[in-house]
């Protein structure tokens, strides 16, 4: 039994560990929050993970997936702010799902042309997103159903939820392919003719041959980027190969960069010597 003595004794080997008291929030002037608003207000400001939108001196935390989407690929600034920021903007009500009632649905963009990335073109068809799988053959379905459709030729841009909305359907079938097909029937046979025949009244012109597009130089066909030619020519009509030219007339190599097109000059024809 302990001593009367020792009863008030402090045991030395017990650790007490104090009772945590509350942080006390900064205290901010006046003069600092209406300079934090003023430098702020309209705009998108970021404190570690939180993502906030400053609206009537209010920081108001993304919550939109959509808008945390936009804001994450780059194409709204985010200014990143220390904690006196924070401090000195009181917060808001958190911003929501607020677009999900201005969202195109699928009957909205049945049989438009949509893009999302800005680079792939997709049909609407049956709600359902068909990639055109190159230009070409976007171009050439464009131009076959013609602007008096009813339904527009233009592309719609589609925001990421609208593009997800929509499922994925079928690959649109290459008009390339088929014109190639075509072209190359084994069952049809195509003659080849001397170089000079065949060059003869398009050394140095823009020509055709079904959805391609070349320049001939020096008797050879080089490979052009379509969009790039009627960028630079808009009034381009290139004369259409026959089989048998594009047939003889060796390949080039192709025409990557713009500064590779120029405009259709005339070039006086030299048939090559011939060699008895």
């Amino acid at each position: 039994m302990e001593s009367e003595g020792n009863a008030g004794a402090v045991d030395d080997s017990v650790i007490k560990v104090p009772k945590p008291e509350p942080a006390k929030p900064r205290v901010v002037s006046a003069a600092e929050r209406k300079k934090a608003c003023a430098k702020h207000e309209g705009k998108y400001i970021s404190y570690y993970s939180d993502i906030f939108r400053v609206e009537n001196c209010k920081r108001r935390v993304i919550q939109d997936p959509e808008t945390l989407s936009r804001l994450m690929r780059g194409r709204v600034g985010v200014t990143e702010v220390e904690s006196d920021i924070i401090a000195a903007i009181p917060a808001g009500q958190p911003v929501t799902d607020q677009g999900a009632k201005n969202r195109r649905g699928c009957k909205q963009l049945e049989g438009r042309f949509v893009t999302f990335s800005y680079v792939d073109v997709y049909l609407v068809q049956k709600c359902k997103k068909r990639l055109f799988p190159d230009w070409e053959t976007f171009i050439a379905f464009q131009k076959k159903r013609g602007i008096n459709s009813g339904i527009g030729s233009e592309v719609v841009p589609l925001s990421e939820a609208e593009f997800d909305l929509l499922q994925i359907g079928p690959e649109m079938p290459s008009s390339v392919d088929v014109e190639f097909i075509r072209q190359y029937d084994r069952s049809k046979v195509i003659d080849v003719i001397p170089i000079d025949e065949a060059c003869r009244g398009i050394e140095g012109k823009i020509v055709s041959f079904y959805s391609k597009l070349y320049k001939i130089e020096k008797c050879r066909k080089r490979e052009m980027d379509p969009e790039v030619a009627t960028l630079r020519n808009p009034e381009l009509k290139p004369r259409e190969l026959r089989p048998e030219q594009w047939n003889s007339l060796p390949d080039g190599k192709p025409m990557k960069s713009e500064s590779d097109v120029n405009r259709q000059k005339p070039v006086q024809y030299k048939p090559l010597p011939h060699t008895d």
